[in-house]
């Protein structure tokens, strides 16, 4: 059966022999033309290029997110003297184990804040029912006396 099978006679189209002489019709420029992108290997400018006039990428206003370098602005001062705290209240503490410590570490731990290496702010929002032992870097005055209220020991590390 396969010796019957042959092979298209226009199945394999020869390719163009250029640079052949004058004579050929395809001597001289090859088919490319005089000079500019199109003659030059690589050829062609992209699809966005209009021949040197403001491309419609650049003429329309750019909208939305813009990929960039990110910078870290947790420790970066806002106004004089002021730092980027993350914040942890009282809501988040309720079901915490009284015996152990509130520190920015456990708090990381237990997926409360992000990171255990930037400053931690207590504030007051919630209740605090049992007495806790918390170790952070900046509290309000109301968490201050939430927390001696309900018995516990707070610990501000600047």
């Amino acid at each position: 059966m396969a010796e019957l099978l042959k092979r298209h006679p226009k199945a394999h189209k020869r390719r163009r022999r250029l640079g052949t002489g004058p004579a050929s019709g395809r001597g001289g420029t090859c088919g490319r033309g005089n000079k500019g992108a199109g003659q030059r290997s690589g050829k062609e400018h992209g699809p966005k290029f209009e021949g040197g006039q403001m491309p419609l990428m650049r003429r329309i206003p750019k909208r939305g997110m813009q990929k960039g370098k990110k910078i870290n602005r947790m420790h970066q001062a806002k106004g004089s003297r002021r730092r980027r705290y993350q914040v942890i209240n009282f809501v988040r503490l309720a079901s915490w184990d009284p015996a152990e410590p509130v520190t920015p570490e456990s708090l990381a731990k237990h997926g409360c804040i992000r990171h255990s290496d930037r400053p931690v702010k207590l504030l007051a929002r919630g209740e605090l029912k049992q007495p806790l032992v918390i170790k952070v870097h900046a509290a309000s005055a109301k968490a201050q006396k939430i927390v001696e209220k309900a018995g516990g020991k707070l610990e501000v590390n600047p």
